[in-house]
């Protein structure tokens, strides 16, 4: 997550509702909050998921409340976070003697970053471990007992479905985040050219041109066939073609379509009327919109094209659609 304004991509992708929703979550079920801990240009950032930082629990205020503390907590963070991206899913002893679970968010581009517990306790057995520290600290050990108790304990279960839902935050945040840097690199073309130009610069900053048949992501689909995929999701508008993006690709038209369709499921341009049907439907729901602009927006400049194409997919006209879509959605 190396760019310049950490702040920006915090409000990006960290506060996603999707990410959000993750984090909320883990704290009702699971009676835990959960970090994300991550690079920046000035060192590392901390970002609690779903909650406020005013409800961090009072054992956490009570050793923040010392700068030491608070200090050493970031910094167990960190090693965390580095231990994890180079080893895997691990579960730590933190500075306090606490258990932390620790996952990785499994994305190259993004650098050393983790999903962190926000602690848990193996019962009372930890207890002089943190008496220990906290006299170190000079913090007030009755509270200190008091707060401790109150913190969520978690049996084998629990820690697993805690793992589950911290590995999906983990896959949400590299979703969110390819999207969006996606809607970037779209946002910054757009006044660049047409169709080519930028398909071009999506394939140039994808994989360094590595989008052959072995230039694949774990899920197996190569990085050509996922750009395009995406591109056609972003922008139905493009008047996009084989010929076209083979070109672009460097390969063979029949290359081309062979490779999509293998990994699709769907020739191109089966993929690509699907894509814009979907839009459209969405687009026809809002009632600000009119056909014509529908059309526009999902690559058909001749609205009697689009809707003899429409009703040829749909069953019906986009107006017909249109009127009676409130009716089957009740």
């Amino acid at each position: 997550m190396k760019i310049p304004d950490a702040d920006s991509l915090d409000q990006k992708i960290l506060q996603h509702p999707l990410i959000l929703q993750l984090g909320e979550m883990v704290a009702e079920i699971m009676g835990l909050r959960v970090l994300v801990v991550y690079p920046n240009e000035d060192g590392w950032s901390q970002y609690f998921v779903g909650v406020k930082d005013s409800t961090r629990t009072e054992f956490c205020r009570l050793i923040h409340s010392t700068r030491e503390g608070g200090k050493h907590c970031k910094m167990c963070h960190v090693l965390m976070t580095t231990a994890a991206s180079t080893g895997g899913e691990v579960e730590h002893r933190c500075h306090l003697g606490c258990e932390v679970l620790v996952t990785p968010v499994d994305d190259s581009s993004l650098g050393a970053v983790a999903v962190l517990s926000f602690c848990m306790f193996p019962g009372k057995a930890a207890w002089p471990e943190v008496r220990k520290r906290g006299i170190e600290l000079g913090v007030d050990l009755v509270a200190l007992r008091k707060a401790f108790l109150k913190l969520p304990q978690l049996n084998e279960k629990g820690r697993r479905g805690a793992l589950q839902i911290m590995r999906a935050l983990g896959t949400a945040i590299q979703e969110v985040k390819r999207n969006y840097d996606l809607q970037q690199q779209l946002l910054a073309m757009q006044k660049g050219g047409g169709a080519a130009s930028i398909m071009k610069e999506l394939i140039r900053n994808s994989s360094q041109n590595k989008l052959a048949e072995g230039a694949e992501r774990t899920d197996g689909v190569p990085m050509l066939v996922r750009v395009v995929c995406d591109l056609i999701r972003q922008r139905p508008d493009l008047p996009l073609s084989v010929k076209e993006l083979a070109t672009v690709a460097r390969l063979t038209p029949n290359h081309f379509t062979s490779l999509f369709h293998r990994h699709t499921g769907q020739i191109f341009t089966e993929y690509l009327s699907n894509e814009r049907l979907k839009r459209a439907k969405q687009y026809l729901v809002d009632l600000t919109l009119s056909i014509n602009e529908v059309a526009r927006l999902v690559g058909y400049d001749d609205p009697s094209y689009f809707t003899r194409w429409f009703r040829q997919h749909a069953g019906a006209s986009p107006r017909e659609w249109r009127e009676k879509r409130p009716a089957e959605a009740s």
